[in-house]
C-alpha cells in the first residue's frame, strides 16, 4: 500500500480526496499547514505528496522550496486554482512534479497519482550509457565515476526514454504521450523539465546531454545503448 501525504488548510477537500483514495490502495496521511505536514514527511516517509498552493501560514510554493532545501525528493503532486502559464513553470521549475489545476475530477487525480508512483520498465542490464555518463535505473541517478547526481523521477523518465531513441529526434507528441500517458499537461511543461535536466546535469558533469531539433522536439547527444 502506497503512502501519501495530503497538505492543505482546505479539511473537507483532502478528507474527500482521501475518501476516494482510500479504497484503492493508498494510506492518506493530512495536514492542515505547513509545520506538520513537514513533521510528517520526516516521520512516515510518503510515497507521494499531494500539496495545496493556497494556504494561510504560507504558500505551497514556499512549503515545495522548503521540502526541496531539505533534500527530500518525495515526487509532489501540485494543486492550484490558476491556469497562469508562468505560475505553473514556476512550481515545476521548483521541484513539483505534476500540476493539477482545481477544479479536478477524482479520476483525473488518481491517474496522475499512479503515473507519478509507477516507475519506468528496468531492462536486463539496469544502466544506460549516455556519452561518458551512465544513466542508473536503481537508483535513478546519472553518474561518471564516484559522481552523481540524483534524477526526480519524471526527469529520470525523460532522459531514460530519449534514450532509447539513440541519437534520433523524438517529437512532442511522442514525449508527452509516453512519459506522461494519457493525461497531457500544459504545453510547456517539456520544455520546464527539458531545462531543469540540463541546468542540473551542466552544473556537476560541465556537459550537456539533450539537444533540441527546432520543429521537431529533443534527442540525446551521442546517446549508446
Amino acid at each position: 500500500m502506497y503512502k501519501l501525504l495530503l497538505i492543505d488548510d482546505n479539511l473537507k477537500l483532502i478528507q474527500n480526496i482521501r475518501h476516494y483514495l482510500g479504497d484503492k490502495d493508498y494510506f492518506c496521511h493530512l495536514a492542515t499547514d505547513a509545520k506538520s505536514g513537514l513533521r510528517i514527511l520526516e516521520n512516515q516517509l510518503p510515497d507521494l505528496i499531494i500539496l495545496d498552493h493556497t494556504m494561510a501560514s504560507e504558500t505551497g510554493l514556499q512549503l515545495l522550496k522548503k521540502i526541496r532545501s531539505l533534500q527530500y525528493d518525495t515526487p509532489v503532486l501540485f494543486l492550484s486554482g490558476t491556469d497562469n502559464i508562468e505560475h505553473i513553470c514556476k512550481v515545476l521549475a521548483e521541484g513539483a512534479d505534476d500540476y493539477v489545476t482545481k477544479p479536478f475530477s477524482m479520476q483525473e487525480l488518481r491517474a496522475r497519482i499512479d503515473k507519478l508512483l509507477v516507475r519506468p520498465p528496468i531492462s536486463k542490464g539496469h544502466i544506460e550509457f549516455i556519452q561518458d555518463l551512465q544513466l542508473d535505473q536503481n537508483t535513478l541517478e546519472l553518474k561518471r565515476g564516484r559522481t552523481r547526481l540524483p534524477l526526480r523521477k519524471r526527469e529520470f523518465e525523460l532522459i531514460y526514454y530519449l534514450s532509447k531513441y539513440n541519437n534520433s529526434a523524438v517529437s512532442r507528441s511522442q514525449i508527452l504521450s509516453n512519459v506522461w500517458g494519457d493525461k497531457e499537461p500544459f504545453s510547456g511543461t517539456i520544455d520546464v523539465h527539458i531545462s531543469n535536466i540540463r541546468r542540473k546535469v551542466k552544473k556537476v558533469f560541465k556537459c550537456d546531454i539533450i539537444k533540441t531539433v527546432h520543429g521537431i522536439g529533443y534527442q540525446i547527444r551521442n546517446g549508446r545503448l
